[in-house]
């Protein structure tokens, strides 16, 4: 039976007055706050942040590993929406970078979430491909350095999201701040340098 079959799982929750599938949102949620904060999602940690009984979260997934594997998918199809409406491809490449940088800043937690599930897993994120062809795209127009490896770039673009949107006094001061100073960072290491007369 599907959870949208489910009658116990579409009902109102008794404790937290949720429907359904607004506890589940809710539990993956919280769980992808937990994994952003590097703190650990137990079943218990994950009922406390969202409110209800740790029945309630086994009710929705009955195991630890089914919480963080909904955590992931719910990343991914958040990272896969954001990206595809920056339509990185269809604009000129700086306008790209800023969408880029913007789309996973906007992302937050889920974004930091797929961070994590990289360093674990040692594999690539196919949501994030649209940005290494917005990178790939960048080194052939010249508008960044190609003489670094193009993984170097896109581990350092990710790696400065990543730092500036745990960096607390950054978080205080909003998404477009964050990004800008995120974007900066990247292009002050990763652009071509303007040519030099010649000897």
């Amino acid at each position: 039976m599907s959870r949208n079959d489910n009658s116990d799982v579409q009902s109102r929750d008794a404790v937290s007055g949720r429907t359904g599938d607004a506890t589940a949102a809710a539990i993956t949620q919280a769980a992808a706050q937990l994994l952003a904060q590097y703190k650990e999602p137990t079943v218990a940690a994950v009922a406390q942040a969202t409110g209800v009984a740790r029945g309630t979260v086994y009710r929705y997934f009955p195991t630890r590993q089914a919480m963080l594997a909904a955590v992931v998918d719910r990343a991914l199809l958040q990272t896969e929406r954001q990206l595809t409406q920056a339509n990185l491809a269809g604009v000129p490449v700086a306008d790209g970078l800023a969408r880029a940088v913007r789309a996973l800043v906007a992302l937050g937690d889920d974004f930091l979430v797929l961070v994590r599930q990289r360093l674990l897993t040692g594999q690539d994120i196919p949501a994030f491909s649209t940005v290494v062809a917005l990178l790939e795209r960048a080194r052939e127009q010249g508008d960044l350095r190609s003489d670094l490896p193009l993984s170097c770039q896109v581990e350092a673009l990710f790696a400065l999201v990543h730092a500036c949107l745990r960096a607390s006094e950054l978080a205080a001061t909003g998404p477009e701040d964050i990004s800008a100073t995120a974007l900066h960072l990247f292009l002050e290491g990763s652009k071509s340098p303007p040519a030099g007369p010649l000897p």
